[in-house]
């Protein structure tokens, strides 16, 4: 991820999360602080991309040292750790007021759109979050968040789990595959119309082969939907998978509860929210 030499080290992989928790402070102070160097480091990679934003270009656009960055960030690692956590810490801000959703269904959706304007916004931030853990302060709130939506249900924590983070992942999966697409035709100087009729000719050739009839049946008639349209379709799809596992879980609890208790006594789970924190 980084083009510039590292020295190995067995905590590179941790890199600057004791900096994100407080539990390790700048060497020495200097002129700058760690909130400059992270969001300098985002403006250079929302123009450039995530590989633009060194150590060294973000001590250029600062008119700084290089060195005088590491005092404040250990490596380029540690600064994208904090570039993504700075990134969910400004999209939460802007959340603050929002209405509570009152069903876990409602939950994921507002984690589902939030996390692709995010990543809309802030193209590089896809490929930041798969390529370093997101134990940040603000990752982990965000985290925490979401498995509330799930607190009065009959879920283990681990299913609970499953069920967000198969969303996140899905949501910023779709959001890299289409900013490597967008870099893609930058590179080649093409529009999208422009690309898919370079390639009519391969279409054309399976289509016509008649070796591939259901794939010839998805190019010549599935409804091609935009990019944020085709996210959507792949949460609801995970959304309905999540009802079914919870409808099965609550009727298996039901089930249990009338051999455990009188007629009458039982309830079902009633799907709302205890009181969450702010959305992340």
């Amino acid at each position: 991820m980084s083009s510039e030499p590292a020295t190995p080290r067995s905590s590179s992989y941790w890199s600057g999360y004791d900096t994100l928790w407080g539990l390790r402070g700048p060497t020495r102070r200097t002129a700058l602080d760690r909130l400059q160097i992270v969001d300098a480091a985002i403006a250079i990679a929302d123009r450039e991309g995530l590989a633009a934003a060194t150590m060294r270009s973000v001590a250029r656009a600062l008119h700084s040292a290089p060195m005088s960055l590491y005092r404040h960030v250990p490596d380029k690692e540690a600064l994208v750790s904090m570039m993504v956590d700075r990134a969910i810490e400004t999209s939460r801000r802007q959340r603050e007021g929002m209405k509570t959703p009152a069903t876990w269904r409602e939950g994921l959706e507002l984690v589902a759109s939030s996390t692709w304007r995010l990543c809309r916004l802030h193209p590089w931030f896809a490929e930041a979050s798969m390529a370093r853990p997101q134990i940040t302060p603000n990752g982990i709130a965000g985290f925490e968040f979401a498995l509330s939506f799930f607190d009065d249900l009959p879920v283990d924590i681990t299913t609970t789990a499953q069920f967000v983070s198969t969303l996140f992942s899905t949501v910023v999966a779709s959001a890299f595959s289409l900013a490597m697409n967008e870099a893609a035709r930058l590179r080649a100087q093409l529009s999208e119309q422009q690309l898919y009729a370079e390639a009519a000719p391969v279409f054309a050739h399976i289509v016509n082969s008649g070796d591939y009839p259901r794939v010839a049946d998805f190019i010549l008639n599935a409804s091609h939907r935009d990019d944020e349209a085709q996210m959507r379709a792949r949460v609801e799809l995970i959304l309905d998978g999540i009802a079914a596992r919870l409808a099965e879980g609550a009727g298996t609890a039901a089930s249990n509860s009338r051999q455990r208790r009188p007629a009458g006594r039982g309830a079902a789970p009633s799907g709302r929210i205890a009181q969450p924190p702010a959305p992340a």
